[in-house]
């Protein structure tokens, strides 16, 4: 909360009011609405739009938003999950590289937050991001059974090497990490 407060002063002081006249005209309100004043803060990072629903000057609307979008990061979840693909075929490399091109292309179509780095042969560490870990497992799920699929199809050894880590990024002055391990494999037929 005083973080929400330091962000609600220095609008005021872009307007040359003080912290009680900033309270005043906006700070009463937003209590009085959502509770908090960090509460309705965070909610104006993802939906920029509440933030009319508090009846306030134009130009401090616009200051305190740029400073609520500058100083409030969206809370974020990521999460990293290694992959196993190997092809004995001659052209075994062309084949996972285009695999692997199909799923950024993927990714993209979908707005899915992931990239994918070589580890070692035959391992790939695939790292997603979203909102939340539901939504980041969803997105792995999605991107695992497209490999999955594209691997049958093109006789590659496809399986899944769960070493995974839960980060939550931009949580406020705290990364809580949790770290799960196991194996999952999923090896498909040539």
């Amino acid at each position: 909360e005083e973080r929400a407060e330091k962000i609600l002063e220095t609008a005021a002081k872009t307007l040359k009011k003080t912290l009680k006249e900033a309270y005043e005209e906006v700070g009463n309100k937003i209590i009085e609405q959502y509770g908090l004043l960090y509460d309705f803060f965070t909610m104006v990072v993802e939906n920029n739009n509440l933030i009319k629903t508090i009846s306030m000057e134009s130009k401090f609307e616009k200051a305190l938003l740029t400073l609520i979008k500058e100083k409030i990061k969206p809370p974020t979840v990521s999460i990293s999950k290694e992959i196993s693909l190997a092809s004995y075929d001659p052209s075994g490399v062309s084949i996972i590289k285009n695999i692997l091109q199909s799923v950024l292309k993927l990714t993209k179509e979908k707005s899915i937050d992931a990239s994918i780095k070589y580890i070692s042969a035959p391992l790939y560490g695939i790292k997603i991001i979203a909102k939340n870990y539901k939504k980041a497992e969803e997105d792995f799920k999605l991107i695992s059974n497209f490999i999955e699929t594209e691997a049958k199809r093109l006789k590659t050894k496809f399986s899944i090497v769960q070493k995974w880590k839960l980060k939550f990024l931009s949580v406020q002055n705290a990364s809580i990490i949790l770290w799960r391990s196991y194996a999952l494999t999923a090896i498909l037929k040539q």
